[in-house]
């Protein structure tokens, strides 16, 4: 039953230090709910897989886990259960939800034994699917811990916004919420009670979480004003993040209107480009300029400097710009320019247009004169905006349907491939004159479409955009 033994065994050293019966001596229920299932959790070792399927043993054994007020969470103990016929899986995903340190499994790159964890992406066939629904039952305690573990965090990082003035705070490391909670409640402390070497607040900034140290060789190199970005290592000591911290300049007057700026340079970029366009005879045509992931906010708010500078030597007629706004409510149609380092400009086939923050006044003029090519990326947008319209309405059919809190695209699943995965759903749903078979364990749940089956940090639960139901 159970393959690789030892590993389990570590498993299961760090499991039951979360939940021995000692922790409970003022819980004293709980405390024989979990004496009783350990007895039977240890005599798994001694088990064989005909006495698992013979039913001598149960599905699930439930546990209490001891109380952590340290990260401010109630003191209540949280129930969780153990699914015997994937234990491995079982523990490990309680374990990175405590945040646990797992052990080195030397044997896993050798296993063929296709175990399915929140971390792994697999090809998954429609019997691992459904075994994987009718699990959901016994991991909903521990998808609405993960849900109040996330809750909780979110709470704490708009404590620390308050508190500092940053505009957000954006987390580049893999740790758990639970480990990031406790780094952010400790750097909140340490901004509390030392907050006499501190200039506050910080508006404008953002803070970066992030143990890599490449950008930070010298203190100094932690704080960047061009992009306003203030680096924090989570690993460090607080009297490190205070020599840090201490480093931040009051800018509670300059970054905002930095700000101001580059938000009136870009509608500014905008009103020109639309007039660009109306000289081709297309107006109605609405532009959004768009930062892509490559483009620092520096280099971005340079751009559109030195464009609208380039922009005031040409003629401007702000009149067709009004009337091709004014044409917008009969007829919708986008063009969408995002706005890249040194990934050159050109049109691309999805309808954006990408422009390369080095390009010139003159590059995106010639660009525009383009007509034919123009249309196409504008039929192209008006396509996917027809196809967003169709699987926001289907998506709202299944959640009536399912009863689902909310589905949600996940990182690198596109238009077309959410389609395919919502009319599955629908497909499957209608082949069995609306019963819902297997499905009916996602009711209450959040599901994210992506490419492996598993339970997010966040207490979602993943599926993989192409699965197929039985």
């Amino acid at each position: 039953m159970i393959r690789n033994r030892d590993y389990v065994n570590s498993l299961l050293k760090k499991f039951i230090f979360q939940i021995h019966p000692d922790f409970f001596q003022n819980h004293r229920k709980l405390q024989v709910i979990n004496e009783t299932n350990l007895k039977l959790l240890n005599s798994l070792n001694d088990s064989t897989q005909e006495n698992y399927l013979s039913g001598s043993m149960p599905r699930s054994l439930s546990f209490y886990v001891k109380p952590d007020s340290f990260i401010g969470q109630a003191v209540t103990p949280r129930k969780v259960s153990l699914y015997i016929s994937r234990l491995e899986e079982s523990l490990t995903e309680i374990l990175e939800t405590l945040g646990v340190q797992l052990p080195e499994n030397i044997h896993r790159n050798n296993q063929q034994n296709n175990v399915i964890s929140s971390g792994q992406c697999v090809s998954a066939s429609p019997k691992q699917i459904e075994w994987f629904l009718e699990t959901l039952v016994d991991r909903r305690s521990l998808m609405m811990w993960r849900e109040d573990r996330i809750k909780y965090l979110n709470e704490c990082i708009n404590t620390l916004k308050e508190t500092t003035g940053v505009s957000s705070v954006e987390f580049r490391n893999s740790w758990s919420a639970q480990n990031n909670t406790i780094f952010i409640t400790s750097i909140l402390r340490t901004i509390q009670t030392s907050h006499h070497y501190f200039s506050l607040p910080w508006t404008g900034f953002k803070l970066i979480i992030s143990q890599d140290d490449t950008n930070q060789s010298l203190l100094s190199a932690s704080v960047d004003y061009l992009e306003r970005c203030i680096y924090i290592n989570p690993t460090h000591t607080p009297s490190q993040w205070i020599q840090t911290l201490s480093k931040v300049q009051h800018a509670n007057n300059m970054i905002p209107m930095d700000t101001i700026a580059t938000s009136h340079y870009q509608e500014e970029m905008e009103a020109y480009l639309i007039y660009l366009l109306s000289q081709l005879n297309m107006n109605g045509v609405h532009v959004k300029i768009k930062r892509g992931f490559t483009c620092s906010e520096s280099a971005y708010r340079m751009f559109l400097n030195n464009t609208i500078k380039a922009m005031k030597q040409l003629p401007f007629n702000h009149d067709i710009i009004n009337t091709s706004f004014q044409s917008l409510h009969n007829d919708f149609s986008l063009l969408q320019f995002i706005i890249e380092d040194s990934h050159g400009t050109k049109m691309l086939s999805n309808g954006n247009i990408r422009l390369d923050c080095k390009a010139s006044i003159i590059t995106i003029q010639n660009l525009l004169q383009q007509k034919e090519a123009i249309k196409n990326c504008i039929l192209q947008s008006q396509k996917s905006y027809q196809l967003q319209q169709e699987m926001i309405l289907l998506s709202n059919t299944l959640k009536e349907k399912l009863l689902l809190k909310d589905i949600m695209t996940g990182v690198g699943v596109d238009e077309i491939k959410m389609k395919v995965f919502l009319q599955t759903l629908d497909e499957y749903i209608s082949s069995r004159n609306g019963r819902l078979g297997v499905l009916k364990h996602l009711s209450g749940m959040k599901l994210v479409v992506g490419y492996y089956l598993g339970i997010a940090d966040d207490g979602s639960c993943i599926v993989p955009w192409d699965m197929q139901l039985q």
